[in-house]
């Protein structure tokens, strides 16, 4: 269902496909970095804006159990990003709005 998700704008789900799994693949080497120069723990949400398909908000939810997040993308990617939440066990806590 996914793969077939028609995005608000147009854009079909299968055409964001190829670089959202880009992202993904390469974005637990940044998500690392960036919270580990950074103690979230103190804050009580998290927005991430054109955060594909949740991968650094994950991490995030992994060192901070309390945080709520928010990701905000294209409708198919967003579509996405519920689903890697839910597999990653943190859907009531995070969010993703396309």
């Amino acid at each position: 269902m996914v793969g077939t998700a028609k995005a608000a704008n147009g854009l079909p789900g299968e055409q964001v496909n190829h670089y959202s799994m880009l992202m993904s693949a390469s974005q637990p080497l940044v998500a690392d970095e960036v919270l580990d120069s950074y103690d979230i723990r103190a804050h009580r949400c998290l927005l991430d804006v054109g955060g594909g398909e949740g991968v650094f908000l994950c991490a995030a939810a992994r060192r901070a159990a309390s945080l709520r997040l928010m990701l905000l993308d294209l409708p198919a990617v967003a579509e996405r990003a519920r689903a890697r939440f839910a597999a990653a066990g943190i859907a009531d806590r995070a969010e993703a709005i396309g």
